[in-house]
């Protein structure tokens, strides 16, 4: 007895249904595995730094003037001042400086400098030294550069006053400012 073998029903009955059971096997096989280049996908989006985490202000104050000198006095409280990659993502960073500078016409000219020698203070306290001079540089740049769309010579006054009278900053760094101003 011959049996008559047709190619298309071969392809049909055997050969299709072995492709399509590879192929979903092989999907998920990659589905579950990490990325290339990668060793421990978890480490290292655990490592990556967060943007910038704005305070929340208490719903008691209602008037605006209250809001934006809360707001001035608090902004960096979630800024993590000792994580230096922060000096390297100048998204997160110089925007949040920018709304920073841009609420500060709307508080008090004192509490506008407090608030800036406060940020100051934070900056210089981090142990390698990189946040102070990023900081200082983000004044110069927002409010003394002359093509700045926020600049504000009042605002920049507080900033030299600090580099001028801080132990960190050498002579030629301290005359520089001085020279600015």
């Amino acid at each position: 007895m011959k049996h008559n073998i047709n190619l298309p029903s071969v392809l049909v009955w055997i050969i299709y249904p072995v492709t399509f059971t590879l192929f979903i096997i092989f999907c998920f096989m990659t589905c579950n595995s990490k990325p290339l280049g990668s060793k421990d996908a978890k480490v290292s989006t655990q490592n990556q730094t967060p943007g910038f985490v704005m305070v929340s202000i208490p719903d008691s104050l209602k008037q605006p003037k209250d809001r934006a000198e809360y707001l001035v006095n608090h902004y960096w409280d979630n800024f993590n001042f000792s994580d230096t990659s922060y000096t390297h993502l100048p998204e997160v960073t110089e925007q949040a400086f920018a709304n920073y500078i841009e609420i500060l016409p709307h508080t008090q000219k004192e509490i506008a400098d407090t608030s800036i020698n406060t940020l100051l203070n934070k900056a210089k306290e981090e142990q390698t030294g990189t946040m102070y001079p990023y900081f200082c540089d983000l004044f110069k740049k927002y409010l003394y550069e002359p093509n700045s769309p926020l600049r504000n010579d009042d605002f920049y006054i507080p900033v030299v006053r600090y580099i001028i009278n801080d132990s960190i900053s050498d002579e030629a760094e301290k005359e520089r400012a001085n020279s600015n101003w």
